[in-house]
């Protein structure tokens, strides 16, 4: 009698346990839908803001000299700029936790990634939400709304700008591995193409040069600034980071 309870536990949590993943598996499944909705949503109002400003910046051209249209000011952020402190910190804080949760980062590497919180890019509010443009990955099929600031929360809606400037040429871009985000950056291969198309109406185009795999807590291998841009991601399970490195083109 007590081996056949003793069986009837074992039957009744391996049920619990079936229960628990199939529901973890239907709720991450839904978040990615939902994430997938929203940046579907977000990009038709970027799509039209940016072929805007690449007209404008057409029929600039078409009627200035050289000289002119380089001294054309740079645009500032639309929308307004929080204080420079309290942005620093939070930059911070919230761009460790992407590469790893604990204090093995270098002090070099935090320094670095501090550092960041100053580089700005022009960004438009859209859903209450701060975006700085569109990237696109052709041989995924992917063309996804970038959002100014890194958070968790952030995440589950679109791909991040973590870390850098597209004008600095040292900007890295992280995604949940949703398969509508970055889940298949791994499949990338060398020679890849990828384009960034900011709020100015300029898309900035580069190739993979690496697919690599990486430690979480490598956080200086991706702020490194040695390539003009970089794509990141977790790994199924969240044990490593994949890691697409890109060089202009341009």
């Amino acid at each position: 009698m007590k081996k056949k309870h003793i069986w009837t536990v074992i039957i009744v949590l391996g049920f619990m346990m079936i229960a628990g993943a199939a529901g973890l598996v239907l709720n991450n499944a839904l978040t990615a839908q939902k994430a997938k909705e929203n940046s579907d949503s977000v990009l038709l109002e970027l799509d039209r803001l940016i072929s805007y400003a690449e007209n404008n910046s057409n029929k600039n051209e078409q009627h200035q000299s050289p000289q002119e249209v380089s001294e054309q000011p740079v645009p500032v952020d639309t929308v307004d700029k929080q204080d420079k402190t309290e942005t620093s910190n939070q930059t911070t804080n919230d761009s460790e936790n992407v590469v790893a949760s604990d204090e093995t980062q270098t002090e070099a590497a935090q320094q670095l990634v501090q550092a960041a919180s100053e580089q700005t890019m022009s960004a438009v509010t859209i859903d209450g939400h701060d975006y700085i443009g569109k990237l696109s990955i052709p041989a995924l099929r992917l063309v996804l709304p970038i959002m100014k600031e890194y958070s968790y929360d952030n995440l589950k809606i679109a791909p991040t700008k973590f870390y850098g400037d597209i004008e600095t040429h040292d900007l890295v871009i992280c995604a949940h591995n949703y398969d509508a985000h970055f889940g298949r950056l791994k499949n990338l291969t060398t020679g890849s193409s990828v384009e960034f198309s900011d709020l100015n109406g300029t898309t900035y185009r580069y190739e993979v040069v690496s697919v690599d795999t990486i430690e979480p807590t490598a956080i200086d291998k991706v702020v490194s600034g040695t390539n003009d841009l970089i794509l990141l991601t977790c790994t199924t399970g969240g044990n490593a980071r994949v890691i697409v490195r890109c060089d202009s083109i341009d």
